[in-house]
């Protein structure tokens, strides 16, 4: 055991043996300072009352006592108004306690009794007539809130009854005698701050409480599970996420809005499943509105509102899934030409450009399928190797993902050669330039961050890009995720190199072996990750923690997400909807997920190279799957050295 270090006085070093009796005995010495000097301990001294706070008032008026030496609980201390009790409220403090006027006390001097020690204050006028104000609610609130006033004296006669914000005349619509409710009118023109509210009866004034008006609410994000961003449905569960939304009242709504219908209110419950003054939940209700309409969401309170841009997805029946195949005929090889004659040796990759032209990752080559069906070489060649430069000449290893940019220029996932490469084009039409291909990063075997080329990689297998233009990459052999900025710096962002299985953030998590495998991000920036070997599905939010989305049984069976069976699901895309379809690789299927429900969209489950209705046509180890702008999907089918096409009639 390291020796303790001596304890230093005015006549040298105190043996270590020794040091530890002499600094006990200066911690005691400092805990009975403490003890006697305690910041809680309330002051002896008598109370005292400064001031009282309505000074005329009746049976049912609230006043305030201000001043010091009171107790902190109710119940010490003991008040009187012309020598008779009245209720003690809580809260209280050592400088202000609220009491209740309860019986007839008659005008005299305010009394206070703190454990034995008196206190007088000013006078209290007992008047049958007067008018007080005991609290509002909400205090916080915006122009046309309903406030509720409570207090005494008010009568019944909304006729001589005015209640002044700052002011401003407010809109009685109900009253009693301690009770009123009223409408916050615009006392600062829609601007934020605060004003006295008094109540006047028959030219009696009540005391003033203060009313704060607050920032209009806002609105910073709308979403919905499995969907795009600001893309909601009838029956979906909405978070909207923003600023001053306020609590939940009369007059407090959510609505959705389009200039040619009505407004439709979402109020009252059911309809909103929560709110808070930063998030509101709700359920969408059923529009009358054709898909991807574009309507407005609102929160408002009384005049004041937020708003925000949404897009509204009719409930479409999809109709049934038909498989075909467009380009491969079953022979392994690399034969550019018509699609039926074309032949493919690894299919492990597939993007659609906006264009309809389709791009697949073959074994040493990237492919074309143009929107004629003609499949043609771009990049690389039949055999396998590792060279930037033109696109004739590159060479790539086992690509197994692709990725096409806002420019149309294609990012590789160089699967054997452990980087990630990029395909240019020429984007000026003056010019007559070949596609050139470069190493974006990586391109050696390790998992070391960097930037460029001194980053490294171990098998990466799949590819997507968030809005901000960073690519983030499943290396499946190093069980991590990896994050490319624009500039090139790689970044670990979740797992460790040790595989596992845990949840949680960053590299706190980690992942099975040989996986991660496919990723896809969704509207809202998070990611799902499929771990083949782990038979699951991961999720990753922006904020990169990790949870699990989906853990399956091995096999096959439909239903619930919790009870479904599957063998090894790898690529995945996602519809408009939210809806995500997965490549169920040893079922020989690709399955739907959406609404919590797994379905099977096509594959009978065997081996076979048929084309027909989804259920009945049959794949050979689908890996990697896209969606056009259609709704179309595309499916390399690996075994079947094809590219498949599934539409829905």
């Amino acid at each position: 055991m390291r020796a303790s270090k001596p304890f230093q006085t005015d006549r040298g070093a105190v043996p270590a043996c020794r040091s530890i009796p002499a600094i006990a005995m200066l911690f005691a010495l400092l805990c009975a300072t403490c003890a006697k000097q305690n910041v809680f301990q309330e002051p002896p001294d008598a109370p005292a009352i400064d001031s009282v706070a309505p000074a005329r008032g009746k049976v049912g008026t609230q006043i305030r006592l201000f001043g010091s030496g009171f107790a902190y609980s109710p119940s010490r201390n003991i008040v009187k108004v012309n020598g008779t009790m009245v209720r003690v409220d809580s809260p209280s403090s050592s400088t202000v306690v609220l009491a209740t006027i309860t019986s007839v006390t008659g005008t005299g001097h305010v009394q206070i009794t703190v454990d034995s020690r008196n206190g007088e204050g000013p006078i209290f006028t007992y008047d049958e007539n007067a008018v007080s104000l005991n609290s509002l609610t909400p205090s916080v609130g915006w122009v046309d809130t309903l406030v509720t006033l409570r207090g005494a004296g008010f009568g019944t006669n909304p006729d001589s009854v005015t209640v002044d914000f700052g002011g401003h005349p407010a809109s009685i619509q109900k009253l009693s005698d301690t009770l009123i409710l009223a409408v916050a009118p615009d006392a600062l023109n829609q601007n934020t701050g605060t004003v006295a509210v008094t109540v006047t009866v028959n030219g009696r004034g009540s005391n003033g409480l203060n009313y704060t008006y607050a920032a209009k609410p806002q609105i910073t994000s709308v979403t919905v599970p499995n969907r795009p961003a600001y893309h909601i449905a009838a029956g979906d569960t909405a978070t909207i996420t923003g600023l001053h939304f306020g609590v939940l009242q009369q007059g407090a709504v959510v609505e959705l809005w389009h200039t040619q219908i009505d407004v439709v209110h979402l109020t009252p419950d059911p309809a909103i499943l929560s709110w808070n003054d930063n998030q509101v939940r709700v359920i969408i209700p059923a529009y009358n509105e054709s898909d991807g309409a574009l309507l407005q969401l609102f929160v408002r309170q009384g005049s004041q509102f937020g708003e925000a841009d949404v897009t509204y997805q009719a409930a479409v029946t999809q109709g049934a899934a038909v498989v075909s195949t467009i380009a491969g005929n079953g022979l392994l090889g690399l034969v550019d030409g018509p699609g039926s004659s074309a032949e493919f040796s690894y299919p492990n990759g597939i993007a659609v450009a906006p264009n309809g032209n389709i791009y697949v990752a073959d074994m040493g080559a990237i492919r074309m399928i143009d929107q004629a069906g003609q499949v043609s070489t771009i990049a690389g060649a039949a055999l396998t190797g590792y060279q930037d430069g033109l696109a004739s000449v590159a060479r790539f290893d086992h690509p197994s993902a692709l990725l096409i940019d806002a420019a149309g220029d294609i990012y590789v996932v160089d699967s054997y050669n452990h980087a990630i490469r990029k395909i240019t084009f020429n984007h000026n039409p003056t010019l007559t330039l070949p596609p050139q291909v470069s190493t974006v990063a990586g391109g050696t075997r390790g998992n070391l961050d960097g930037v460029g080329q001194g980053a490294e990689f171990n098998t990466p297998e799949d590819i997507c890009m968030d809005a901000q233009g960073n690519l983030f990459v499943t290396d499946a052999y190093n069980h991590l995720v990896r994050k490319i900025t624009p500039g090139g710096t790689v970044t670990t962002v979740a797992g460790n190199p040790t595989a596992g299985y845990a949840d949680g953030t960053g590299t706190a998590a980690s992942f099975s072996d040989f996986g991660p495998d496919g990723i896809m991000i969704d509207g809202s920036g998070n990611f799902y990750l499929a771990e083949a070997n782990a038979n699951r599905i991961r999720m990753m939010t922006p904020g990169y923690v990790v949870s699990t989305f989906a853990s399956f049984k091995f096999g096959y069976a439909d239903g619930p997400l919790t009870d479904a069976y599957l063998l090894h699901p790898y690529g995945m895309c996602h519809d408009q909807s939210g809806a995500i379809y997965v490549c169920d690789i040893d079922n020989n299927m690709i399955r739907k997920i959406a609404a919590g429900q797994v379905t099977r969209v096509a594959g009978s489950g065997h081996a076979g190279f048929d084309d027909g209705p989804g259920p009945s046509a049959t794949l050979h180890a689908p890996t990697k799957i896209a969606i056009d702008r259609q709704g179309n999907l595309y499916v390399t089918d690996l075994a079947n050295y094809a590219i498949r096409k599934i539409s829905f009639q």
